[in-house]
Formats: C-alpha cells, sequence, structure tokens
C-alpha cells in the first residue's frame, strides 16, 4: 500500500489528527496562547496534508495569539509558513518566513526549525 511504513498510514494519522486539533480547538476557551498553539499545529497539519485553503489563515491567526516570548511556537509557525510557501513556489515569500525563524532566540527549542529553515535558505 502506498503511504505505508512500519504498518502505519501517515494519510490517516493526520486526518485524525485534525479531527482532534478541531475538538481542541472548540474546547479552548479564551485562553488565547494555548489557542495559538493549537492553530500552530493545524497549520503545520493542513501544510503536511497539501491542503491550502486554511493554512496561512491558521497561521496568522496564531502569530496573532502567541505571546512574543513562545519562540518554540513561533519558530514552528514561521517555518510551517516558509515550507507552505515553498511548495507554492513563491520562494521570497518562502524567504521572508525562513528568515523570521532564523530571528527568534536561538535555544535548545527552537534549533530544529531554526536548522531546517537555514537549509531551505542555503
Amino acid at each position: 500500500m502506498p503511504g505505508l511504513w512500519l504498518g502505519v498510514d501517515p494519510d490517516r494519522q493526520l486526518d485524525a489528527a485534525e479531527v482532534y486539533l478541531r475538538q481542541a480547538e472548540a474546547a479552548v476557551g479564551t485562553d488565547d496562547a494555548l489557542l495559538g498553539t493549537i492553530l500552530v499545529a493545524q497549520a503545520y497539519n493542513l501544510r503536511a496534508r497539501g491542503i491550502t485553503s486554511r493554512r496561512f489563515e491558521r497561521a496568522q491567526r496564531a502569530l496573532s495569539l502567541l505571546p512574543q516570548e513562545d519562540y518554540l511556537s513561533r519558530s514552528l509557525v514561521a517555518l510551517t509558513l516558509g515550507l507552505a510557501y515553498w511548495n507554492l513556489g513563491s520562494f521570497r515569500e518562502a524567504e521572508q518566513a525562513f528568515m523570521q525563524s532564523t530571528r527568534l532566540p536561538n535555544s535548545r527549542t527552537t534549533i530544529i526549525a531554526r536548522l531546517t529553515a537555514l537549509t531551505y535558505l542555503g
């Protein structure tokens, strides 16, 4: 079966994750920081599934809700935006998003997003 790796179907996992993320979004209440984190995960999931209709809206909304000091979530959303633009062939926008990821403070929590962004920039 295509897409199977060790008996796991990634498409089914991504679809299931979207269901759980929607439930989390509905249950979060008024905690903007938590909602921002959920929106980051939704944007990543939509990008991974190749769905363009909502991924940019989710990512931009996440950025508006996340605290400035949440470097992990901000680096992940910038990376997600960069990859989404890259996949669309919008390389100027991808570069801007990747650069945003590299401008955040370097720490153990942001290193993977930072290195991935630097790889794409290279």
